[in-house]
C-alpha cells in the first residue's frame, strides 16, 4: 500500500473492487481488495474500517472514502514499518506502544497491555501486521464515538447504560 498513490491508480483500484459497479464498496469487496494486498482481517474488522469512514452510515464506502481508508491503512503501516526494527514481520507490545504513539494514539500502558492481547490470540506478546492494523482500527473507531461523547475536549465522559452498550456495539 504506498503512502503517495496517485488518484488515478486509487480510482482505478477502487473500480476494480466495486464489483457491483454501484459507486460504492461493501464490506465483502473490500475484504476481497485488502486479501489481494496479502492483508487477510476478520469482518468485524472489515466492517470497523467502514464505520470509521462511512459518513452517510449506508454500510458501505464511497471513492472519497475509500481514499480516507486507504490514507490510514498507509499511516498504519507506515508506522508498523518503523518499529519493526528487526524486520521480523511482528511488533512486540513494546514496539507497539512506540508506533501507536506515532499515530498519536495516547493510551496508558494498562489499557494498552489489555487492548493488545484482544488482537493478539496466540498470546505470544507481540502482533503481525494484520493484528496491528485491527487495533488501530479498533482504536481509531474508539477515538472517533469517544469524542462524540466528549463534546466539551474534557478528556473523560459519562455514559448511562444505553449508551454504553451503543458505544460498545459500534466497537465489535
Amino acid at each position: 500500500m504506498a503512502a503517495h498513490t496517485s488518484d488515478q491508480v486509487l480510482q482505478q483500484w477502487f473500480a476494480s473492487v466495486d464489483l457491483d459497479r454501484s459507486g460504492a464498496v461493501n464490506a465483502e469487496e473490500l475484504r476481497r481488495a485488502l486479501a489481494v494486498g496479502n492483508l487477510h482481517f476478520p469482518m468485524r474488522t472489515i466492517s470497523q474500517m467502514i464505520r470509521m469512514y462511512d459518513q452517510d452510515q449506508s454500510g458501505q464506502i464511497s471513492f472519497k472514502e475509500f481514499v480516507q481508508l486507504h490514507n490510514f491503512l498507509c499511516e498504519v503501516s507506515e508506522s508498523f514499518y518503523m518499529y519493526d526494527r528487526d524486520r521480523n514481520g511482528v511488533l512486540t507490545f513494546h514496539e507497539v506502544l512506540q508506533a501507536l504513539r506515532r499515530l498519536q494514539f495516547n493510551v496508558e500502558q494498562p489499557a494498552l497491555a489489555s487492548a493488545c492481547q484482544a488482537f493478539d490470540p496466540a498470546r505470544t506478546g507481540m502482533l503481525k501486521m494484520d493484528d496491528y492494523i485491527s487495533l488501530c482500527c479498533f482504536l481509531q473507531l474508539a477515538d472517533r464515538i469517544f469524542k462524540f461523547y466528549d463534546q466539551g475536549n474534557q478528556g473523560m465522559v459519562h455514559l448511562n447504560f444505553s449508551q454504553f452498550i451503543y458505544c460498545a456495539g459500534q466497537l465489535s
